[in-house]
């Protein structure tokens, strides 16, 4: 379930269809793409078809797609849904799902293997994505904090310009420093998305457990993707490089979710 990161280009023409069109459609049925959504798709379809998939899936795989949309009231949304293409998969993985914008990417021949609840806490983790529009705040916010480490390079070198001269004097003494320091800002930056990428994961992994009442599958799921999972410690500093909590403490939140529902229940 890792998000995916693509060029500029692509991810400024999504923009464009990133507000969703709610439409008067029946409820089982999904709602048509608006002339800019067509356009818009056909032009990511010839970009990038070789990045994402641009195959349709089954029928009855459409069929429980659908039905989960509509659990989560988002059945006036158009989603396409498509098959990995070979390259996502080598990317992410054949035992994968991903959600690129308004877009549902998955391994259908895997997908079809699962159990019938840890295929909803995976649709609707990745729906959830999509509901929360977290790969439009992924790429505002990169840009955000990219015209911030801009800005205040510009700043600094302005308005501090003695003694950033100085130190840049004094650090052309120590060569194998300066590549460090100018890696600093890209280090900065891949930590905030990466933290903030966890606090998304974590608010789908939540749609998915409560509006589906389907805790018991998320906790599955999360036990199948452990066993291929590089673990890690929560204390480790390799953390701070992963776009994704690690199963074990997604499994400890879906069991905090678990006890704060009951609780909330019994009072």
């Amino acid at each position: 379930m890792k998000g995916i990161r693509y060029s500029t280009m692509l991810c400024s023409a999504f923009l464009m269809i990133s507000i969703t069109h709610n439409v008067t459609t029946p409820a089982t049925a999904s709602p048509e793409p608006s002339r800019l959504q067509r356009w818009v798709t056909d032009l990511i379809d010839f970009m990038d078809r070789e990045q994402l998939g641009y195959t349709g899936v089954s029928e009855k795989t459409e069929e429980f797609v659908r039905g989960i949309q509509k659990e989560l009231g988002m059945q006036n949304i158009c989603i396409p849904i498509r098959q990995m293409s070979k390259h996502a998969i080598r990317m992410l993985g054949k035992d994968n799902a991903c959600a690129y914008f308004d877009v549902l990417i998955l391994n259908e021949k895997w997908f079809k293997k699962l159990p019938e609840q840890e295929k909803r806490f995976l649709v609707g983790h990745e729906l959830g994505h999509i509901k929360m529009k977290h790969c439009l705040k992924n790429y505002l916010s990169g840009v955000a904090v990219g015209l911030f480490t801009v800005g205040s390079g510009y700043l600094l070198s302005k308005y501090y310009s003695e003694p950033y001269q100085q130190i840049k004097n004094q650090l052309n003494n120590f060569i194998v420093v300066i590549p460090f320091l100018a890696n600093i800002p890209f280090l900065i930056r891949s930590v905030f998305s990466n933290t903030y990428s966890r606090s998304q994961e974590r608010e789908a992994d939540k749609i998915a457990a409560i509006e589906l009442n389907n805790i018991e599958g998320g906790i599955a799921l999360m036990e199948r993707f452990k066993k291929k999972h590089d673990p890690y410690s929560r204390f480790s500093l390799k953390r701070l490089f992963y776009n994704h909590p690690s199963p074990d403490e997604r499994i400890e939140y879906l069991k905090q979710l678990a006890t704060t529902q009951q609780t909330a229940s019994q009072d």
